[in-house]
């Protein structure tokens, strides 16, 4: 059923738990394999995840995301970064595990990188994932639109290629440790 009552706003802190399992889902549960990783004595993995979403520089800190709101309540959201041009080296200390994606994202130097897109569950098929790429296209850059997806995430490949992305490259994913359906990573990009 198409949405009437719609918006696109900016992330504020108030919305840290709802951004937590959206995050780690679009990553796949990588999130909160690290979060458990740098969690102190004491501490949970979820505190972790918020602590960083509620801090000011990081990558997923709600500074940098858009909620989508269906009939007054939150529904998605969406973390975009442009990519550099040229692509840095890799890291010689970067973990396995974020090998394959960080080869994946130098293939893509000079776009617009949707970094998370999440819907919630009973939000989907709804068009709200279609219309936050569509507002990703703010961040475009001179060369285009990527994003990185699991080839087991089906459903969430045929919402991009219905909205003009294509497969550009693949890797292979390393678990080392984690526990995922998944064999490989798909780049996608837009021109």
């Amino acid at each position: 059923m198409p949405l009437d009552d719609f918006t696109i706003r900016p992330g504020k802190p108030e919305d840290a738990e709802f951004l937590l399992p959206l995050i780690n889902r679009a990553g796949e549960d990588i999130p909160e394999r690290i979060w458990a990783q740098m969690a102190g004595p004491g501490e949970s993995s979820w505190e972790v995840g918020r602590a960083r979403i509620l801090s000011e520089d990081s990558g997923i800190s709600y500074r940098h995301s858009w909620i989508a709101e269906a009939e007054g309540r939150p529904a998605g959201c969406l973390i975009t970064r442009a990519l550099p041009d040229p692509s840095p080296p890799l890291d010689p200390d970067l973990p396995p595990l974020f090998v394959p994606l960080q080869e994946l994202e130098n293939e893509a130097p000079g776009t617009g990188y949707v970094y998370v897109l999440s819907t919630l569950r009973e939000m989907r098929g709804r068009g709200i994932g279609t219309r936050l790429l569509g507002f990703a296209e703010r961040y475009r850059g001179p060369r285009g639109m990527s994003l990185i997806v699991a080839d087991n995430n089906t459903g969430a490949k045929a919402l991009y290629e219905r909205c003009g992305y294509r497969e550009a490259a693949r890797r292979h994913m390393v678990k080392d440790g984690w526990d995922s359906p998944g064999s490989e990573w798909i780049l996608m990009l837009k021109p």
